[in-house]
């Protein structure tokens, strides 16, 4: 038995008019009258006739309720390994300069102005700007 055919009986059963439920529901009596009859309902009503329906179905006391809620799966987020790794990543990089090239104020070694070995500024002759040889 369809829903359409059990509320019209319903209705009719507990000597209800389409008006009566309607006033009691506050919805138009057309919306009940096109529901009962199986007939479309305007476009500005079609979004909410599952919920029309259901009204109508618990004030004539047929609407089964179902204890058991369905629930969709979480998805699997990743968001937490990724900003994981993104951090890592990034304090790396950033470190990176930090650890081969340590800036002076932090270096172990006390400064030393003069380089010693091949690198000295003695080994290289002085530069001369604007004259050619």
């Amino acid at each position: 038995m369809n829903n359409s055919s059990s509320i019209k009986e319903a209705r009719l059963s507990k000597g209800l008019s389409i008006e009566h439920l309607a006033a009691k529901l506050k919805i138009s009596p057309m919306i009940i009258e096109k529901i009962e009859n199986d007939e479309d309902l305007p476009d500005r009503f079609k979004s909410y006739e599952k919920i029309f329906k259901n009204s109508i179905l618990k004030s004539l006391g047929l609407y089964e309720s179902s204890s058991v809620v369905e629930l969709n799966p979480i998805p699997k987020d990743n968001t937490k390994l990724i900003l994981t790794i993104f951090s890592f990543i990034f304090l790396l990089f950033c470190s990176f300069p930090l650890l081969f090239f340590p800036l002076p104020r932090y270096s172990p070694c006390p400064p030393n102005h003069q380089l010693i070995g091949l690198f000295s500024p003695s080994s290289f002759p002085p530069l001369e700007w604007g004259r050619r040889r």
